[in-house]
């Protein structure tokens, strides 16, 4: 299969719509020798602390989801999507993610992302800002 980063019409925009657990950089194709690949790369995002915990009937504690993506991190994750910065009336589960990106511990190599959907006022990224890079 083929995830392709370009816009897809049916899904309304690129990346990772609909694909969880993973984004795929290139295709594999198979011939008659087996697979061959034409990506040199496999990229894996865990997407818990942000698309299981927003789907939550229940608000989880700051601290629960603090410590989920500190265990995510010592797990080996590359790459944590650990938040999105959505307005709380949407997602309330979410409305955190900020103090969330304040507290958790940053480990060398392990990049840590957020959803954040266009467009985000001005006033809420540039408050958000020293979390995000920190």
């Amino acid at each position: 299969m083929c995830l392709s980063r370009t816009p897809n019409p049916e899904l309304g925009h690129a990346d990772r719509r609909g694909v969880k657990e993973a984004a795929v950089e290139g295709c594999m194709i198979r011939d008659s020798n087996g697979p061959t690949s034409h990506a040199s790369v496999i990229r894996i995002v865990e997407v818990g602390p942000r698309d299981g915990l927003q789907n939550e009937s229940n608000v989880v504690p700051t601290a629960v989801k603090v410590s989920f993506v500190d265990a995510l991190s010592k797990s080996g994750v590359a790459e944590i999507e650990a938040g999105s910065f959505v307005s709380p009336r949407a997602i309330p589960q979410l409305a955190d993610s900020d103090e969330v990106f304040r507290r958790i511990e940053r480990l060398p190599g392990v990049i840590y992302s957020a959803l954040v959907p266009p467009p985000l006022p001005v006033p809420t990224l540039v408050h958000s800002a020293p979390a995000l890079n920190r």
